[in-house]
């Protein structure tokens, strides 16, 4: 076995700032469902804040295209697009009421809190996600983007005072980000808890298609991209876009051009995640997709086996040579 899939809802609804606008209506809802079903896929990772800029109308097509009604579970966010607190009582029971509501199901599966609130102590919100799960809203509680330290002290408030627990936790992992590995790997499995890995692909970089245009200068190859110069995207142009990670990256396509057959990057990217990480059988993945190709392609590479100890060994130079940056 291996981490299963789950469908990252970010996109559903469409907006400038997902540059996605394959599903913004009920009928494509609909048909993406429909091909998520079929690749065996029936979770999807949605949120109150889903799409940037466009709040809450990823949930309302989910409700719409009846996505509930047929099988799939709802995974929700707390709206992070409010001001003032986003995690004391008041908002987090009107977030989820109003996510029950959109999506249309009484109980969600699996509720999150999308990343830390600095205008609200940790107590609080531990005391408030407790008193939403035994009002029968929420069966597993998430936390996404939240730094170690945090955890160690949302988990210490829980054990203190029998709140439910934190059973997953979200971030992001993948070939070029692995600093998880030594400090939130060992605190989640003290705690039984399992973990959601998002940009699996480095937000498109790991496809190689930053790299190329950074060398040919051809801008266009960027458009409708997070990587594009009039469209970036800010931590992930910090987090990735350095030139000892390009060459780091260089290094892995040349392993993969050598394979036989070769293979594209994107696919070792996912592949290793799969089958070479610190993932456990338990864990999930969280795929995006601009198309109904690109979740074609994922899931026929997540039926592949392990990779070629060749391109495992680059991988593993890889990080190597851009851990420690």
């Amino acid at each position: 076995m291996a981490p299963r899939l789950v469908f990252g809802g970010g996109s559903i609804g469409g907006s400038a700032e997902v540059f996605v606008n394959s599903w913004t209506t009920p009928e494509q809802t609909s048909q993406l469902l429909q091909v998520l079903k079929e690749a065996g896929i029936t979770e999807i990772d949605a949120g109150a804040s889903y799409p940037p800029g466009k709040p809450w109308h990823a949930e309302t097509l989910l409700g719409e295209a009846n996505a509930v009604a047929n099988g799939f579970d709802i995974h929700t966010k707390i709206a992070l697009h409010v001001d003032g607190p986003k995690l004391d009582h008041e908002r987090i029971a009107a977030s989820l009421d109003r996510s029950r509501s959109l999506v249309g199901v009484d109980k969600f599966a699996l509720v999150y809190s999308h990343r830390p609130d600095t205008e609200t102590p940790l107590a609080v919100t531990a005391a408030a996600f407790h008193e939403q799960h035994l009002a029968g809203k929420f069966d597993r509680l998430g936390l996404c983007n939240y730094p170690v330290e945090q955890l160690i002290e949302y988990f210490a408030i829980c054990d203190a005072n029998g709140y439910i627990k934190p059973s997953v936790i979200q971030d992001m992992y993948n070939p070029l980000y692995r600093k998880h590995e030594t400090t939130l790997f060992p605190l989640l499995r003290k705690h039984n808890a399992t973990f959601h890995a998002f940009s699996p692909l480095a937000g498109g970089f790991l496809s190689g298609k930053v790299t190329m245009a950074k060398e040919t200068g051809d801008t266009s190859l960027l458009a409708n991209t997070r990587w594009h110069p009039s469209t970036m995207h800010v931590i992930y142009d910090a987090t990735y876009n350095k030139p000892i990670v390009h060459e780091a990256l260089g290094r892995l396509k040349a392993a993969c051009d050598d394979a036989n057959p070769a293979i594209a990057t994107s696919e070792a990217s996912l592949r290793w995640l799969l089958h070479h990480s610190q993932l456990r059988d338990e864990d999930a993945i969280i795929i995006g997709a601009s198309s109904i190709s690109q979740i074609e392609k994922s899931v026929a590479w997540s039926k592949k086996g392990p990779l070629d100890e060749a391109i495992v060994s680059a991988v593993e130079a890889m990080w190597m040579a851009i851990g420690s940056t």
